[in-house]
């Protein structure tokens, strides 16, 4: 769940809203002139955040390399190796059956 609140607000009750940022798990958009700054969350929240953005550049580096990888293919064949592929693992499964 979010919470908004107007940074002069917070300056007021920031212990407050800390401690309920740390306890609750609920984050905070910060805003300046009514206009969204900043956002605060919990530090739990914050390494799954780093988690996840670790997972996805990981991701997106291995996508790269296989595209470079497979450049060299033209639709046709991969569309020929997918359905090779397909064919094989449906007999696999109908031999399992």
């Amino acid at each position: 769940m979010n919470k908004t609140i107007d940074l002069a607000e917070l300056q007021k009750d920031i212990e407050h809203v800390v401690e309920e940022v740390a306890t609750t798990k609920v984050s905070y958009v910060l805003t300046r002139n009514d206009k969204p700054s900043a956002v605060m969350i919990s530090y739990e929240d914050y390494i799954k955040m780093l988690s996840r953005e670790e997972v996805i550049t990981r991701f997106n580096e291995a996508w790269a390399k296989i595209g470079e990888r497979n450049a060299r293919y033209s639709e046709e064949e991969v569309a020929a190796d997918l359905e090779l592929a397909t064919q094989e693992i449906r007999a696999r499964r109908a031999r399992n059956s």
